[in-house]
C-alpha cells in the first residue's frame, strides 16, 4: 500500500504541480495543504476518471482544480480514501519528513 501511495502521489505532484506538502502547527499557521497532506474532505470523486481537488494551497491561495486521471489513479485515491474520515490524509502511509531535504518525493 506504501507504494501504491508514493506512486499515485508522484502522479500527482508531476501532473498537477502541486508541491509536495508537509506536517505542521495549525494552530500557529493556516491550514495549508500539499499533495502529501491532502486530506479526504479535499477530494471528490467526479467519475470518469475525474476528481476534483480543493484546497488552501501555498500563501493560503485556494486551489480548485477538475482534472481527469488515469484510471489507476483514480481507483487508487478512491481505495485510500474508504472509510477514512474528511479529516484523514489520503496519504497516510507517506512519510514526508524524508522527503523534505531531498524536495523530490522518494518516500
Amino acid at each position: 500500500m506504501s507504494i501504491r501511495q508514493r506512486g499515485t502521489a508522484l502522479y500527482v505532484i508531476d501532473r498537477l504541480a502541486l508541491r509536495v506538502g508537509n506536517e505542521k502547527d495549525t494552530s500557529e499557521e493556516a491550514d495549508t495543504v500539499g499533495c502529501c497532506s491532502l486530506r479526504v474532505e479535499h477530494v471528490t470523486m467526479e467519475g470518469d476518471n475525474q476528481i476534483t481537488l480543493d484546497f488552501l494551497g501555498k500563501d493560503c491561495i485556494r486551489y480548485i482544480n477538475t482534472v481527469e486521471v488515469i484510471p489507476q489513479v483514480y481507483k487508487n485515491i478512491k481505495i485510500f480514501m474508504q472509510g477514512k474520515a474528511p479529516d484523514i490524509k489520503i496519504f497516510d502511509r507517506l512519510l514526508v519528513s524524508l522527503c523534505a531535504p531531498i524536495r523530490t518525493v522518494v518516500c
